[in-house]
């Protein structure tokens, strides 16, 4: 009896439908209508081409541009999917007549480079009183217009204090921080047969950084030193318990490459931020394993 109810259980969990949807605007982590995804499965990080991105007021628009967007990718089910059209104004019978259309685009995931189609909701309004934003990412242009110092999460070999102020002078407050469902990696291309850190969600375990407070000049004089990656905000928890918005360098899908192992003297960067904030080594450990 309980094998055949169990079988039902699955059998009906089988039939929900489940859609893919690509959010951009107040519907990620850590901003205003983020609850309203309920209990959707969070796929991870993905960036749209073809897009642009503009400023409406109190939320963002997207339009067909030539830049990219950043956001995140969700599996929901239809009641969840009814409630997004609600919210954005969307009506199925009138298209033309919506705020936003919801239509078909190809996204792709950071962690793997992949392709997928998802459903994502186009601005369909009017552009005459917005405002384009200049970075690809909606959190982090609510982060920089809100605050005069941003947190920057290292991961990498920017753990260590020492290489980090060598590039943008003094970094006198920070704070350990960790990023859930996701593992540190070694599969960013670099020039040379170098390969450096990454950062891949998969949905489980956290990843141990450092944020680090900046000012807006330190991180445009880090982006040089970051070619490759995306920067944008996410949120994380500190070690204090305290949420921060922080933003963090993942590289672009375009520049994945093959784990491998990283030169000797930036994996010592690495180990030396390690021990300088005292992190766990687990993270680290596996990483080089897997990059053997």
């Amino acid at each position: 009896m309980v094998l055949i109810c169990s079988i039902k259980a699955t059998t009906a969990l089988s039939l929900i439908k489940m859609t893919l949807v690509f959010v951009y605007g107040t519907l990620l982590q850590g901003l205003e209508r983020h609850t309203a995804l309920g209990d959707s499965v969070f796929v991870g990080p993905a960036i749209m081409g073809g897009a642009k991105l503009y400023d409406l007021g109190t939320y963002p628009g997207v339009v067909q541009g030539e830049g990219e967007v950043t956001g995140e990718l969700y599996r929901v089910n239809q009641a969840t999917l009814a409630k997004l059209d609600a919210i954005e104004g969307y009506k199925s019978e009138a298209p033309q007549a919506s705020l936003y259309i919801r239509s078909q685009h190809q996204v792709r995931l950071f962690a793997t480079g992949e392709s997928v189609q998802a459903q994502v909701y186009i601005f369909n309004g009017s552009l005459q009183e917005a405002k384009p934003i200049a970075v690809e990412d909606y959190r982090r242009y609510r982060v920089e217009s809100s605050y005069q110092h941003q947190w920057m999460l290292a991961y990498g070999s920017n753990l260590s204090t020492q290489r980090l102020e060598a590039r943008v002078g003094a970094c006198p407050r920070f704070q350990v921080a960790n990023l859930a469902g996701y593992e540190l990696v070694f599969n960013k291309r670099g020039d040379a047969h170098n390969v450096y850190a990454n950062i891949r969600y998969v949905g489980e375990g956290q990843c141990p950084g450092v944020a680090y407070e900046l000012t807006p000049r330190q991180l445009t004089a880090l982006d040089p030193y970051e070619r490759g990656y995306v920067r944008i905000a996410v949120p994380v928890q500190s070690i204090t318990g305290e949420t921060l918005l922080v933003q963090l360098y993942l590289t672009h899908p375009d520049d994945l490459c093959p784990e491998s192992a990283p030169q000797p003297e930036y994996e010592h960067h690495i180990a030396i931020g390690y021990q300088e904030h005292n992190l766990a080594l687990a993270p680290l450990t596996s990483a080089l394993a897997r990059a053997a």
